[in-house]
């Protein structure tokens, strides 16, 4: 995990430049857990159609996330964030409904975060993620 923290403001313009709209809602917040995340896999996990993951972009995914009502925003280096929830529960919400997808698809196990602010000025996110390998399985016999 790495030490490096953007502010909501630079991470809505990262995000905004990647073509992404954001909701009208301006609380942020975050899980951060320990473990990095295989930033492909998140992507499918959230439906390739629906998220955006342009490596040479963004160092990360957004998933613009319908049925959550909000932006969520995940780093290679361990974060769940949100951008644009109405108010803190919402925020709250959104990232239980992100993590639940996560974990529904054994990209994460069950674990607490290891840090948690709602809401955030700030988000743990790396500019340069981790190499994770994406774990898969094989149907040769």
């Amino acid at each position: 995990m790495s030490g490096d923290r953007l502010s909501v403001a630079d991470l809505r313009d990262r995000v905004e430049a990647l073509g992404v709209d954001l909701r009208s809602g301006t609380t942020a917040g975050y899980h951060r857990y320990e473990t990095d995340f295989a930033l492909g896999s998140v992507a499918i996990a959230f439906g390739e159609d629906r998220a955006v993951y342009d490596e040479s972009a963004f160092p990360g995914v957004v998933y613009p996330a319908a049925d959550l009502g909000a932006t969520i925003v995940v780093s290679g280096d361990g974060t769940v964030a949100v951008l644009d929830a109405s108010d803190g529960s919402h925020a709250a919400d959104a990232i239980a409904g992100a993590v639940e997808t996560l974990e529904d698809l054994y990209l994460l196990d069950g674990s607490e975060p290891i840090e948690t602010s709602i809401p955030a000025s700030e988000i743990p996110f790396s500019l340069d993620p981790p190499d994770v390998e994406t774990i898969g399985g094989s149907n040769d016999d």
